[in-house]
């Protein structure tokens, strides 16, 4: 069965000049290479955080104090009434994942904490703009990796920038967002001379 994988590891090797694969385990060391493209370009689009791959929840602390991380999550940042809390995400000695309080040095939490938690997936989880940009870009970082062509280069970077301007655009569709409601100044503004602003 093919897989968008599949089609980006071809549109990789389409990108170099070299003959399409039938399957994502192919052998092909150019293929090979290419999916290790894919799966790093993967990492380093979602890692910002969209609206597919973000989830605002409260990570609660184990008996012992502790709060694991499963290991598809890219990162973890407090928000809401958690917001100053600074944390990160470490390895600790037992090799587990674990939500680290920076200021205090320390694995261990005495609360929930409310967070924004970004996640990691595969190409073939992921809505197709974002699949389309994702090949996109390791086409582009494939052939300048494998051969620096100047005249190939220019033909990536605008499949590239075209991919980016499809996937903001599914972005902005799918946040929903609202000028006048989701800006605090606008709120201000928009509700100062609102009668039921000052019920």
């Amino acid at each position: 069965m093919a897989t968008y994988r599949l089609d980006a590891i071809n549109r990789c090797l389409d990108a170099i000049g070299e003959s399409p694969v039938n399957s994502h385990k192919s052998g092909v060391p150019d293929a090979e290479d290419a999916s290790r493209v894919i799966d790093r370009i993967t990492k380093e689009v979602l890692e910002p955080g969209w609206v597919v791959n973000t989830v605002v929840k409260t990570l609660s602390p184990d008996l012992d104090g502790v709060i694991k991380i499963p290991p598809n999550v890219i990162k973890v940042d407090t928000v809401g009434r958690d917001k100053r809390l600074a944390v990160t995400v470490r390895n600790d000695t037992d090799g587990i994942d674990k939500l680290f309080a920076i200021k205090d040095q320390s694995f261990i939490f005495t609360a929930p904490v409310l967070t924004e938690v970004v996640y990691y997936f595969d190409i073939d989880g992921l809505p197709f703009p974002l699949q389309n940009y994702i090949a996109a870009k390791s086409a582009r970082v494939f052939q300048e990796s494998s051969m620096g062509s100047v005249a190939l280069d220019s033909f990536t970077v605008r499949q590239e920038k075209e991919a980016l301007a499809m996937l903001q655009d599914y972005e902005a569709e799918q946040e929903d967002s609202n000028v006048l409601t989701d800006s605090a100044y606008m709120r201000i503004v928009t509700g100062r001379n609102n009668p039921l602003a000052r019920m």
